[in-house]
């Protein structure tokens, strides 16, 4: 059997949020035995983006994390270009389906980034949610 492996990309400006993502992704990996994982946790986009992988990704990028060159949405266009094949879930303090300029689910759905999951980072679920994330990527990827 092949080995499988697990490319893990974080994107946020938080330590704490950063931190407590490679924790769930290493523990899923544990507990679902599989052979090798690989996080890569930044807040510098181009860290991100220079790699490039046989395996399509997991890519949980803080959509509210602005920097001055690049949004959270951009950053996922340049994403979907390098990795078309890899599953994007936003990490957002916002709701995404608020009106106007701030409506993050409309804006994300016309750039054509198809994104997985938009996820509270305060709710209460989480940790599930994101197991959850990474469980439907492991099926999507063939893992």
């Amino acid at each position: 059997m092949p080995s499988q492996l697990l490319n893990v990309f974080i994107y946020d400006n938080s330590r704490k949020h950063r931190l407590k993502l490679e924790n769930i992704a290493r523990n899923y990996a544990e507990e679902n035995n599989i052979d090798t994982i690989s996080v890569l946790s930044t807040t510098r986009p181009n860290k991100i983006l220079s790699l490039s992988f046989e395996r399509p990704g997991l890519y949980f990028l803080n959509i509210d994390a602005l920097e001055k060159k690049m949004n959270g949405i951009q950053f996922a266009s340049e994403v979907r270009k390098h990795d078309i094949y890899g599953s994007i879930v936003f990490l957002t303090e916002q709701d995404i389906f608020a009106d106007g300029p701030s409506d993050l689910a409309g804006r994300t759905i016309r750039s054509h980034i198809s994104a997985m999951s938009f996820l509270p980072k305060d709710s209460a679920e989480y940790e599930k949610e994101i197991k959850e994330c990474i469980t439907a990527h492991v099926r999507k990827a063939g893992l």
